[in-house]
């Protein structure tokens, strides 16, 4: 709607929306670098066994486990454990380059909980597997 004299409009114009949080990269590299520490603590558990292989550790990622699932019909006495191993290495990379190239909180706080759950269950089946290891 215009004035009829001035023709000026009525209608105040919408209101902005406003930007959504984002979180800093420097709060992002604390939060991720404590994730993996934890995770790290974690491991010390059996310290001697778990530097001796430390590289392995993705091989229980949901990324290492499901590649594992997919490829053991495929290959011979299931995948070569160094695959599964690299496939569990840049699924941990992918997680954390995209939670440090994403600065709105919410999509963070959700790579971020991926992430914590990731290396929460990869630690689980680790301990799970060395005690195996170890006992048998």
């Amino acid at each position: 709607m215009e004035c009829r004299s001035c023709g000026r409009s009525f209608i105040s114009p919408p209101p902005s929306k406003p930007a959504p949080p984002q979180i800093l990269l420097v709060s992002r590299l604390w939060l991720w670098l404590s994730a993996w520490l934890v995770a790290a603590t974690v491991m010390l558990i059996d310290a001697h066994v778990y530097w001796r292989s430390a590289g392995q550790f993705p091989f229980f990622s949901p990324a290492g486990f499901v590649a594992a699932v997919i490829l053991h019909p495929k290959v011979v006495g299931g995948p070569p454990w160094h695959l599964t191993v690299t496939i569990g290495w840049i699924y941990y990379g992918v997680v954390s380059l995209l939670a440090f190239a994403v600065p709105r909180y919410r999509v963070f706080s959700w790579l971020f909980r991926i992430l914590c759950m990731s290396l929460t269950l990869n630690c689980i089946l680790w301990l799970i597997a060395l005690y195996l290891v170890m006992h048998s």
